[in-house]
């Protein structure tokens, strides 16, 4: 009897427990701390989303304008959980943009739960309708008055792909004008791999642009937040008889706007000899690795004008200059559903269930062969979740923009010094 006791009293407990624990999933579910969440709102939020939920200081720097959680229609929309998941896995996690970070890794879930207790109060005195300066800018029509403050081209044939590299950076102006929409004429059949803005601190990040097809060219139409910009494109110009060691190919810009200051570098590839360009280059430059630039400057350019290059080369090898960097595949998203407690309370009621009928069974069975040891089960094995890899992300220099390698001492675009920073 004393062992019959014994069972009964430990299944009790594993049901109590399994009880509780679905208790406290769902009230945290239900509930939070919005004076708690306030504090941490300020402490990872305020930035981006300002103070009211309106917008904060970094709002205009990022790739997509943040969420004006202010917004009463909008945040009536969203439940309780799925703010939750937002703010734990990040905006991916509900469809989103994924320029919206998760937490969880910094904050608990009582945290999160107070968290999106605060973000209802900054909604609750808000009328319906967003006011307008809460709304995300939209990207107004390309100006006439608009032009290009600073501008570099660079040419990189063979660079690091048999294609010609084609880099743009530039700063349009006046600054008045921003959030509009550029225009950039890109070639036919040229492959975009990065287009978008240059934040204060020099990160180059991408966002939102559309290849519009044309007859003679393709037209980039780029949506700035911000005047700073950079388009990067592969292009193969060489014909079949420029495959040979002989090579030669034309690369033409129309300009779309005037622009004040213009800089232009070629870069020879590293194994070719007898390299000319048409016009001549003004100057020539050694970058920290050998490579020889090639380079042009303009000022007071119109828009229309054509800037044609002309450049021929002997090189009897297909290798490129340097090897193209692999980025890491990029891991899938976490899935939204332990993101959720109700899911994840009723996950639990079910192992709780499953630790009762598993405890009858064994009841069953000690009655019925009168075992005089209860039989112990070993716990069950936890497979660790392996860390997602870090995409890949370029590095540039913060004074050229030109894109680095991982061994550079030198910048290859205007030879600055990456030892110090």
């Amino acid at each position: 009897m004393r062992t019959d006791r014994l069972i009964i009293g430990l299944l009790l407990c594993l049901c109590a427990v399994g009880s509780l624990s679905v208790v406290s999933s769902i009230a945290l579910a239900a509930s939070g701390d919005a004076a708690a969440g306030k504090s941490i709102y300020e402490r990872h939020c305020v930035s981006c989303h300002g103070a009211d939920g309106r917008g904060g200081s970094m709002a205009r720097m990022l790739p997509v304008t943040p969420r004006n959680l202010a917004d009463h229609s909008y945040m009536q929309t969203r439940s309780a959980d799925q703010l939750f998941a937002i703010v734990k896995q990040g905006g991916a996690a509900q469809g989103l943009s994924n320029a919206m970070p998760g937490f969880a890794q910094q904050l608990t879930d009582e945290q999160i739960h107070a968290t999106v207790a605060y973000l209802r109060t900054l909604s609750a005195t808000s009328g319906a309708a967003s006011p307008p300066s809460a709304a995300a800018p939209e990207a107004a029509p390309a100006s006439a008055a608009l032009r290009i403050a600073r501008m570099r081209l660079s040419i990189w044939p063979e660079y690091d792909d048999p294609r010609v590299l084609i880099l743009i950076r530039g700063e349009a102006a006046p600054a008045s004008a921003f959030p509009t929409t550029i225009t950039l004429p890109v070639p036919k059949n040229a492959e975009l791999i990065g287009a978008g803005m240059i934040s204060e601190q020099n990160t180059l990040l991408n966002h939102p642009h559309q290849l519009v097809p044309g007859d003679a060219h393709d037209t980039l139409e780029l949506n700035l937040p911000v005047p700073r910009f950079f388009v990067e494109w592969y292009h193969d110009p060489y014909t079949t008889t420029d495959r040979k060691s002989e090579k030669q190919f034309t690369y033409s810009l129309r300009l779309p706007y005037p622009i004040d200051q213009f800089a232009v570098d070629i870069q020879q590839p590293y194994e070719a000899t007898d390299f000319r360009t048409d016009p001549q280059a003004e100057q020539q430059s050694t970058g920290a690795q050998g490579g020889v630039f090639h380079q042009f400057s303009y000022s007071d350019l119109q828009p229309g004008q054509d800037v044609t290059f002309t450049i021929t080369y002997v090189k009897t090898t297909d290798r490129p200059s340097v090897p193209k960097q692999q980025a890491n595949a990029e891991a899938s998203p976490p899935s939204s559903v332990w993101g959720n407690p109700t899911t994840l309370a009723f996950a639990i009621l079910a192992g709780v269930t499953a630790i009762y009928a598993s405890g009858a069974v064994l009841w069953r069975n000690y009655r019925q062969r009168h075992e005089t040891a209860a039989a112990t089960a070993p716990p069950p094995s936890v497979t660790a979740t392996p860390a997602a890899a870090s995409p890949h992300t370029a590095n540039f220099c913060s004074s050229c923009g030109c894109k680095l390698q991982p061994n550079d001492a030198f910048c290859a675009g205007c030879g600055r010094s990456l030892q110090n920073g």
